[in-house]
């Protein structure tokens, strides 16, 4: 048998093939979407406080709201999509917009009332102090 006979596969006969097929799969964009998306954040233990980092790029301030309850971290906002033109068409759509909700439940020695916050180049700093012990006690001030 020679290697002749066996059919040829057309997707190797066009170059152009990936260049070609790009003008037919645009996206259509929808920033009216029900879905919320997990924020990605990184809890870091750093000895005497703990820090998140969230990923928040093209989020303003007023975008977004930190709040906590019993020891649970909660982080929201909105992203919008930024228009370039009124009637763009989208060829590769990857960046999430809209929505995004993240709970975070906080080591049980956090003190999230000290809590400090930061947004700078696109992510979300938060500074949360530990709470000081003395062994294995938290002393409460009176006042």
């Amino acid at each position: 048998m020679s290697i002749a006979n066996y059919a040829r596969n057309s997707f190797f006969d066009n170059d152009d093939y990936a260049f070609n097929a790009v003008p037919k799969a645009r996206v259509e964009y929808n920033e009216v979407n029900p879905n919320v998306y997990p924020l990605q954040v990184d809890l870091i233990d750093a000895n005497d406080f703990y820090v998140l980092i969230a990923d928040v790029p093209g989020v303003s301030r007023d975008r977004l709201t930190v709040s906590v309850k019993e020891n649970k971290l909660y982080i929201e906002g909105k992203r919008k999509r930024k228009v370039v033109s009124g009637d763009d068409s989208y060829l590769i759509a990857n960046r999430r917009n809209g929505v995004f909700k993240r709970l975070v439940n906080l080591p049980l020695d956090s003190d999230p009332q000290s809590m400090t916050a930061k947004l700078e180049d696109g992510l979300l700093v938060l500074t949360i102090p530990r709470v000081k012990k003395v062994n294995g006690l938290k002393y409460v001030t009176i006042a």
